[in-house]
Parts: structure tokens; sequence; C-alpha cells
């Protein structure tokens, strides 16, 4: 069995911003964008976490919008998180956010039938996205 420790929390913050606006989750999103990231393991990841919510399924230009709008984003809450001396540039956070994870909006057929299934009728595509990344 495949462990995906680092790729599950890139997906759990994908989840949450796609939920959410958090500066926290923006923050994280960035740094994180900074590492070589397993894009196709983190995107399955991302939709099953989001199918599995019950909600809206994975998104990239709702995800994108909403990362965009940053109207909710408190830096001062961002602030009591980090050192001192460091000054988060949010315009920044936000643009290597956008341009890291773009590889979520190139989907899987798999993928895309998950994304668009808020009923969650689709659990045999669910079952097999969750088995081909357990061998990953």
């Amino acid at each position: 069995m495949a462990t995906h420790a680092l790729e599950e929390v890139i997906a759990e913050k994908i989840r949450a911003a796609s939920q959410r606006s958090r500066v926290r989750d923006l923050y994280d999103l960035s740094e994180l964008a900074r590492r070589p990231l397993q894009k196709e393991i983190i995107r399955s990841l991302a939709v099953l976490k989001l199918w599995n919510s019950g909600g809206p399924g994975l998104d990239f230009v709702r995800f994108r919008e909403r990362i965009e709008a940053g109207g909710d984003y408190d830096l001062l809450e961002l602030k009591d998180l980090l050192r001192k001396d460091q000054n988060p540039d949010l315009a920044e956070m936000i643009a290597r956010v956008v341009a890291s994870f773009q590889f979520l909006g190139h989907m899987t057929e798999s993928e895309r039938m998950l994304a668009g299934d808020s009923a969650q009728r689709q659990r045999p595509t669910a079952g097999a996205l969750a088995a081909a990344l357990a061998t990953a």
C-alpha cells in the first residue's frame, strides 16, 4: 500500500480552500507550491476528498476564483502565526497558488465524473480511483 502523506496534506488544503476562504490555507498552499508536486496523485486525492465531503466537487475555476477573491483574508491572523520578521505578500501568495495548482483543471475522465457527482452516485468510480491511489 502506498503512502502519500504530503500529498494527503496538500489535497486536504485544496479541499479546505475550495470550501472556505482562510488566509492560513492560502499561505500553506503557497508554501507547499514551492516543492516538487506529485500533481496526478494530489489531484485525484483532492477529487476524492471533495466528493466525500458531499458538497460541490473539485472545480479549478471555482477554486481559482475563491483564491483570487481574497476578500475574506485576514492578514493579521496569518501574522500571528509567522515570525515577526516575516511579512506575507498577499498578491504574491495568490499568484503562486493559482499558477502552481493549474493542474487541478486537467482531470481524467474518472476525476471529472466524480467532480460532477454531488449526489455521490459514482461509488464504483470512487472506489476504483481510491484503489489506484493505494497502489501508486
